[in-house]
């Protein structure tokens, strides 16, 4: 009888443990129908995991009406906030006509703390047809950009990956300035 009662005791142990394992896996449906037409899925990242590793708290994904990501949004761990600058990054993809997704355009949010010490806010990688990258552009923050009259800067690419030229824009969105890889200047103009 009190062998049963261990063996019972053990048996209930192990199924809550189980239970428990399978209750905190902290991947979701947090939305049925987004904006894109399909569902939104959060997954939550714990020591141990590899996107941990990486530096990442969670993402969530954004899914098409045809079931096909339409984007990521990737967020960070204090301490690879502190290292980076990055609190957030957002990649948002093409899927009409591609077999797979197809990279055009990722978004990198900065600290408010990496902000005030750089100037730079937000930056925006574009992607060409072959998922190269074709142009950054750099948003300073108010701050900065009344300092120094510059509010924006578009670093373009040759398609062996080296910049061939640099636009400077103000407070306006107007040009300033620009100059080519060699870095000749020429007066701007929009």
């Amino acid at each position: 009888m009190k062998q049963t009662a261990v063996v019972l005791g053990i048996l209930l142990f192990l199924a809550g443990t189980v239970s428990l394992a399978y209750s905190s896996d902290d991947s979701r449906i947090i939305e049925k129908l987004n904006k894109y037409g399909g569902k939104t899925e959060e997954e939550v990242y714990h020591k141990g995991d590899d996107k941990y590793k990486e530096g990442i708290s969670r993402i969530v994904e954004y899914y098409d009406s045809n079931d096909r990501i339409a984007k990521i949004e990737s967020f960070y761990r204090e301490d690879s906030i502190e290292k980076d600058g990055v609190f957030k990054r957002e990649q948002h993809y093409e899927n009409e006509n591609f077999k797979r997704a197809k990279l055009t355009r990722a978004e990198f949010f900065f600290s408010d703390a990496h902000s005030r010490l750089n100037g730079i806010m937000k930056s925006e990688i574009y992607y060409d047809d072959h998922e190269r990258r074709s142009q950054i552009e750099y948003y300073y923050t108010p701050e900065h950009a009344k300092k120094k009259v510059l509010s924006k800067m578009v670093v373009f690419y040759e398609k062996d990956g080296e910049p061939s030229r640099r636009v400077y824009y103000d407070l306006n969105d107007k040009v300033i300035s620009s100059e080519d890889a060699r870095g000749t200047k020429k007066p701007g103009k929009k």
